[in-house]
Formats: C-alpha cells, structure tokens, sequence
C-alpha cells in the first residue's frame, strides 16, 4: 500500500492517545445546558455531542444561539482540558509515526476536540505530525469530510493517495466522503459493533498493524 501514499491523517483520542474524557458526561451537560434553554432533551438523545449542541442552538434561534454556543464551548473545553492532563499514547503511537515519517509519508491530526486541549495533549505525548487542525480551526468538524480536505490541501496530498485512521464511525465517514482509504482501529471482538454500517476498508488491531500495511507493495 505504501507505493504512492502521500499522506495518513489520524483521529486523536482513542487512536493516537487515551485520556481520561467522559464522553457520556459530556453529552449530558450539552443535554443540561440545551434543557436549561427550553430545548426539550428528547431532541438530542440519538445526536452526537457536537451534533446535539448545534441542534439546540437551531431551536433556540438566532437570538439565544450565540450565546448556547458559548456557554457549551466553555463547559466543554473545561472537560477537555482536565483530561488532557492525564494523556497517555497509545501502544505503539510514537514509535509507528515516527516510523511513518522517516517513509516520507506525511502526518496529520484532526480531531473534534478544541485546539487547547489538544496542545496540552501534544505537549504530554509529542506526536509527530504536520498539520494539526481542531474543532476550532474548521467551520465544520467531523465527521463532515471538509475537516480532513482542508488538513489535505495543507499537507499538499490528494485524498485517494491518503488514507484515514480513526477509532470512531465518524472517523471513517469522514474519510469515505473525502474519497480517502480508511482504516479502522479497534480490538476485533469489537470492531463489527464499532463501524457497524460504515465499512472501512482496512481492520487495524493496534497501530503495529498500520506499518505492516503500509509496508505492503
């Protein structure tokens, strides 16, 4: 696979790092935040954070909208940054993307998370990587495929010469929508239930499993 790969972009917590993020916990203050507004919490239940969070602001309307999303801003990147102080790379993590870049491929990290956290995070566990782009820097985050098209374009590497890899189903439908390949990262037993629908192209077991792939002619 490596003949004419130009880039690999990576998912970052849960596929590069693990830290101490209580995603329930999170969605819940959205839900909390969305209820204390009017915003009926049956609205919101079968959404992701960031999705629930913008379906509330729609409700609200153009007048109260501004300042939900400040308010979820904040309660959400208080989250983040607490759990960045305990992260932690992943097996394999440092070694295999240091790897990756001596091949001449180019790294890159998008991830839904805000860009302080993610810093907090990179200063823990020194990634190599590129581009970094964050909730914060994109108009419109995973899993909508202009996030990975803009860390592409910045990369200079086209996206059917790149390839996704990402713990998450959004990962992969990003990736899918960009016209990227995409690897799936999780232990086998759950793997099925992790992508249930979306069907990415490559099962990853550990990041050990991505050198040996992209080794592959």
């Amino acid at each position: 696979m490596s003949r004419g790969l130009e880039a690999i972009l990576f998912d970052l917590d849960g596929t590069l790092i693990t830290c101490a993020l209580d995603f329930p916990a999170m969605k819940q203050s959205v839900i909390d935040l969305a209820v204390a507004h009017g915003v009926p919490s049956d609205d919101l239940e079968g959404l992701d954070i960031l999705g629930a969070a913008e379906q509330a602001a729609r409700a609200l309307g153009e007048a109260q909208a501004p300042g939900f999303r400040a308010r979820v801003e904040e309660e959400l990147s208080r989250q983040e940054v607490a759990a960045a102080e305990s992260a932690q790379p992943m097996p394999g993590a440092l070694e295999s993307l240091a790897a990756l870049n001596r091949q001449g491929i180019t790294l890159g990290i998008v991830t839904r998370n805000c860009r302080r956290a993610v810093l907090l995070s990179l200063t823990r566990v020194p990634l190599p990587h590129q581009v970094l782009l964050t909730r914060d820097d994109v108009p419109r985050p995973k899993p909508d495929p202009d996030h990975l098209l803009r860390a592409l374009k910045l990369l200079g590497a086209r996206p059917q010469r790149s390839l996704m890899v990402g713990d998450h189903r959004m990962d992969v439908e990003a990736g899918q929508g960009a016209g990227m390949r995409t690897a799936g990262l999780g232990a086998e037993e759950a793997w099925r239930a992790r992508f249930p629908a979306c069907c990415p192209d490559h099962h990853l077991s550990s990041l050990g499993d991505l050198l040996r792939l992209v080794g592959e002619p």
